[in-house]
């Protein structure tokens, strides 16, 4: 969106249907001064944002405008009515607070920075569409700012052709519009896609950068892989006293088993022999007998 508009206004009139309307407001910057302005908007099912528009009410209305032959054009994108107490029944546009529109302008530079004492000033320009009129104009707005404090680098930055974003109050002027720049930002479009030398410079950076990202994960990773591998040592170490202590506990049963399979096994054979000593001395006892 290339400008911005956000005023408390009074609505002086309004035509249309329920769906689209047209009319004029006005905003106040001073005890007694006021600026007019006309207005459209589309109230859609979809979207609650355009409430009602009705005349001889206060609301805070927000859109985009242009500067068109003389007259400020407002495309309304949110219309709020507010509930301003008045001493009649009905408010005016004397019962407006001190307000200032508050401004958005984007655009590429058309004419340089030129200081002048302690301000300094540039102008943007674009073609814009002027969604009240339904056509499309070539719109050029003044910035003015302090050089010194904050923005004291906007002269040397913008030399580049940069499109610059202009946020502050929004001052109508007879032939023009202008902006007294509170935030002033820049980009540069189409700076990757430069085809010359100066694309080397990035390219060494990012390769620099990488190799610094990678020192950082290794510095990272240090501690977390020498804890993985203490863990890993642990566990190589636990593993082998469980093998030490099932081999021992195996060598102790085999040392068991053994005993008390040679223990059944003398008794066993001290038996028969048992037995024969006592078939023999039977048989020698039967032989004396026929003998005698």
């Amino acid at each position: 969106m290339s400008s911005i508009f956000c005023a408390i206004s009074f609505i002086k009139n309004v035509t249309g249907t329920t769906k689209i309307c047209n009319g004029t407001a006005v905003y106040k910057t001073g005890s007694n001064d006021f600026v007019e302005y006309k207005f459209k908007a589309f109230r859609l099912s979809e979207t609650s944002l355009v409430e009602e528009i009705t005349k001889s009410s206060i609301s805070l209305v927000i859109g985009r405008f242009v500067f068109n032959e003389k007259e400020l054009n407002v495309m309304i994108e949110q219309h709020t009515p507010l509930n301003v107490r008045t001493i009649e029944d009905f408010p005016t546009m004397y019962d407006l607070p001190v307000s200032p529109a508050f401004g958005v302008f984007t655009a590429p530079l058309q004419d340089p920075v030129t200081t002048n004492d302690d301000n300094a000033f540039f102008r943007l320009k674009r073609d814009s569409y002027n969604g009240v009129t339904s056509s499309k104009i070539t719109m050029s707005v003044l910035c003015k700012y302090d050089p010194r404090g904050r923005h004291s680098n906007v002269a040397d930055n913008i030399k580049r052709s940069p499109v610059i974003s202009v946020a502050g109050e929004l001052v109508t002027l007879k032939r023009s519009v202008c902006i007294l720049g509170d935030v002033i930002e820049w980009t540069y479009p189409g700076q990757g896609n430069s085809s010359t030398s100066e694309d080397k410079a990035p390219a060494k950076n990012r390769k620099r950068r990488n190799e610094e990202l990678e020192k950082l994960v290794e510095k990272f990773e240090a501690p977390v892989l020498q804890r993985y591998k203490g863990k890993e040592k642990l566990n190589e170490n636990i593993q082998e006293e469980r093998c030490e202590i099932t081999d021992t506990e195996n060598q102790d049963n085999t040392i068991d088993l053994t005993q008390n399979n040679e223990i059944p096994t003398e008794h066993l054979h001290t038996e028969a022999d048992n037995c024969l000593d006592d078939l023999c001395d039977d048989d020698e006892n039967s032989e004396i007998l026929e003998e005698d």
